[in-house]
């Protein structure tokens, strides 16, 4: 993952897909509790979010992710002060992206803007369904050249009492 092109590309596209659900609900922060901290000169295609928003989206989530690979390469080969095993922490992130999610989504509706939350769900209905048949019928198992990469890149991971 530190060096792969595909983590940075997805990296960015799914920040920039969850701000297609959160930009128009935030948008409409006057209508909820966030207030109206900001609004844009013209409309936009996208209950009044314009599309260089979300191209501006894709390159910063390119550059941060580009960044923190980067950063994540400079790690020592030991394991780093405080490291350990967390149980399913790899859920930690989809947990958090679900989370944000569901927040706006219930957001808009609360807010009465149901066709917001309708297409957020929508959009992400698919995904969210591979995702979940993949985790659940295991298909998306390493191989043996997999593995020895990732443990190449973390050492100090778990994974390394599997080693042979």
């Amino acid at each position: 993952m530190r060096h792969s092109w595909a983590a940075l590309i997805l990296g960015a596209f799914l920040q920039t897909f969850l701000d297609i659900i959160i930009e128009p609900v935030a948008l409409q922060g006057n209508r909820w509790f966030l207030g109206q901290i900001y609004g844009y000169h013209e409309l936009g295609l996208d209950f009044g979010v314009p599309i260089s928003n979300y191209v501006g989206w894709l390159l910063t989530s390119f550059v941060l992710v580009a960044a923190f690979q980067q950063i994540d390469r400079r790690v020592e080969e030991k394991a780093p002060y405080g490291i350990f095993a967390i149980p399913f922490r790899s859920l930690l992130g989809p947990i958090l992206y679900i989370s944000v999610l569901i927040f706006n989504w219930v957001i808009s509706h609360s807010i009465g803007e149901n066709l917001i939350a309708l297409t957020g769900i929508f959009i992400f209905t698919l995904p969210i369904l591979i995702v979940t048949i993949l985790a659940v019928s295991r298909v998306n198992r390493y191989h043996e050249e997999e593995l020895q990469e990732h443990l190449k890149d973390y050492p100090w991971s778990p994974l390394n009492k599997f080693k042979e």
